[in-house]
């Protein structure tokens, strides 16, 4: 998206600019909102599964239909009622011009998706042709704006944007005298000799990123296939086609859940995820505190994660709740809005088996206190945060700036030969951190296709690493369709009730369900057909940040003590999951022994 500062300032401008327009504030406020609303689909992000579904950004919110309803509700609200008959179709118009404008804009930028004009009848996204997008999508995190990237960002939009169209309503403003508009044009000219230097010689943002080129394998052993454990790869292309892993559907043995990523704007395991969004919100705005009196026994459900197993375990100084909190709603300067637990869901996904009843555990004072399934996994997250082994394929991205996934995304021959070996011949998942940016989003893989789009063919012309050409004999072109068990679940996919299970201790299981990405590339094979190189085609180019592969186990310090949070211990929480799947006809239960006695080594 185009800053919402220059969504507001360039829209205005150019209805304020309409040949007799009379606008009053009212309208000009409303035609700044309208030009705001459809990036309120950013913060529906936890509701999307699908990249290019409805509620993804630049998705309904943005589409010609969704704006015409806006416009007209918007011109309602800011018409007198006495005033419709003559002004609210003028009125709705302008609102509409403003959101169209806001769509505009966005066609205008690169580095982001496509935008859905024609939702909900049509799910089809639609980009102008690369040389036309002038501005890069801007940084999303307040540290990216308040820095040198949200300036540039600013510098950019107001060169190639508001710059423009100022001097273009002030040429049509100028009267037709011969020096008026000789001043004009030098003052154009200028712009323009200046805007196509920083097109074409400009560093990335002011100039399009460089086409990928393709490139070899890299030799870092972190950075290439080999880094995930498993047998012996198979690298030869012809090989991979005769174990059948192209164009069909590739499913792992075993198949993760999924889970909201417990994110610590919530209170992620500290956080009480029934409550209201506002309320979770406010209080990492603000702060908030364990309980400091005792909690009556209906509320008792109601209560974090770790808010229950400190009563379990009889701690009266809620010590595992307060550590959460140090990291969640307490902490200072507060988390960035992706932080969370995603890590350790997707891990503990792989696993162990899916909670869904509920589990009761009378306290030592009496009280039965009674963990939901989403408790569980909130739970087995915050453990499975630090497994006892991870492998990783790629690094963490930690800068910022414009196209990023030019030095952040994996290799495309290394991300090809790990799906293809592990998934497609080895039949086994891994986690995936899917943004190629500071962000990070880590899923578990439900399943994969690789579709064979174009058989091996000669080279010509195609962008080849020079020190690669002379070894590449073949190309070969693919897309790697991957479904992942999301992290991004919303609560409520978790809160239903299955009334199968006596006194309501079972819940519906959530299951996998997949958001689907697609990365194209080209790969290069050698004159053996080995895949010794490639490059992403998408749109933008780029792939994944990193890959990775857990052990079964969370990492345990002294008595059983989770390393990731020592106030918890695996054995309490292995049995509160080993519970959660019983199918039993009676309710679960944990004895509260577990919660206080040191357990054996695993």
């Amino acid at each position: 998206m185009a800053s919402l500062f220059t969504h507001a300032a360039w829209t205005a401008l150019v209805v304020r600019a309409r040949p007799g327009a009379v606008l009053s504030r009212r309208i000009l406020v409303a035609v700044g909102l309208c030009a705001w609303v459809p990036d309120l689909d950013f913060a529906l992000a936890p509701f999307s599964q699908h990249p290019d579904d409805l509620w993804a950004h630049r998705g309904l919110l943005h589409s010609l239909p969704f704006l015409i309803m806006l416009a007209v509700v918007g011109a309602a609200l800011v018409t007198p009622s006495r005033e419709w008959r003559r002004s609210l179709p003028r009125n709705a118009l302008v609102l509409w011009l403003a959101g169209c404008g806001h769509v505009l804009l966005d066609l205008l930028t690169w580095g982001g998706p496509g935008t859905a004009l024609l939702a909900p009848f049509s799910e089809a996204r639609f980009q102008l042709p690369r040389p036309l997008r002038l501005v890069p999508v801007v940084p999303v995190g307040m540290d990216e704006w308040l820095g040198r990237l949200g300036v540039q960002v600013l510098a950019i939009e107001a060169l190639f944007i508001l710059l423009p169209t100022l001097l273009l309503l002030r040429g049509a403003a100028l009267p037709p005298t011969p020096s008026a508009r000789r001043g004009w044009g030098a003052l154009f000219g200028a712009w323009a000799l200046l805007a196509a230097a920083l097109r074409v010689f400009g560093p990335t943002g002011f100039s399009l990123p460089p086409e990928r080129v393709i490139s070899a394998l890299p030799s870092d052993p972190a950075e290439r296939p080999e880094a995930l454990p498993g047998p012996a790869l198979i690298t030869r292309f012809g090989e991979l086609q005769a174990r059948g892993v192209f164009n069909r559907a590739l499913v792992p043995e075993r198949v993760p859940w999924s889970s909201e990523f417990f994110p610590f704007w919530f209170g992620g395991q500290a956080g009480r995820w029934r409550d209201p969004v506002p309320t979770l919100v406010a209080r990492t705005l603000f702060g908030t505190e364990a309980p400091s009196a005792p909690v009556p026994a209906d509320g008792l459900f109601w209560l974090s994660p770790t808010e229950k197993y400190d009563l379990a375990s009889g701690e009266a100084g809620f010590p595992a709740t307060k550590a959460a909190l140090a990291e969640t709603h307490n902490r200072r300067p507060r988390p960035r809005f992706w932080f969370g637990l995603c890590n350790g869901a997707a891990a503990a996904a792989l696993a162990v088996e899916e909670p869904f009843r509920t589990v009761d555990v009378v306290a030592r004072d009496g009280r039965r206190v009674r963990f939901h399934p989403n408790d569980v996994k909130a739970l087995l997250a915050a453990a499975y945060y630090q497994p006892a082994e991870i492998h990783t394929l790629g690094e963490l991205c930690s800068g910022s700036g414009f196209d990023l996934g030019a030095r952040c995304s994996i290799h495309p021959a290394a991300f090809a030969l790990a799906v293809l070996n592990r998934l497609g011949v080895n039949g086994q998942s891994f986690l995936v951190e899917v943004h190629p940016t500071a962000q990070s989003q880590y899923h578990s893989v439900a399943g994969a296709t690789v579709k064979l789009t174009r058989e091996p063919y000669a080279p010509s012309g195609d962008p080849l690493e020079p020190g690669l050409a002379p070894r590449v004999a073949k190309l070969a072109d693919v897309d790697i369709e991957l479904r992942f068990s999301t992290t991004l679940l919303p609560v409520s996919a978790t809160d239903v009730v299955d009334p199968k299970w006596a006194e309501g201790s079972g819940y519906a299981k959530v299951g996998a369900r997949t958001l689907v990405q697609h990365y194209p590339m080209t790969l290069a094979l050698d004159g053996s057909g080995e895949i010794i190189g490639g490059r992403y085609t998408g749109d933008p180019a780029d792939g994944p940040d990193q890959l990775g592969v857990t052990s079964a186990m969370p990492a345990l310090g002294a008595e059983g003590a989770i390393e990731a949070s020592p106030p918890l211990r695996w054995q309490a929480i292995e049995a509160l999951a080993r519970a959660s799947v019983s199918t039993g006809p009676l309710p679960p239960t944990v004895d509260v022994k577990v919660f206080g006695a040191s357990p054996s080594p695993p």
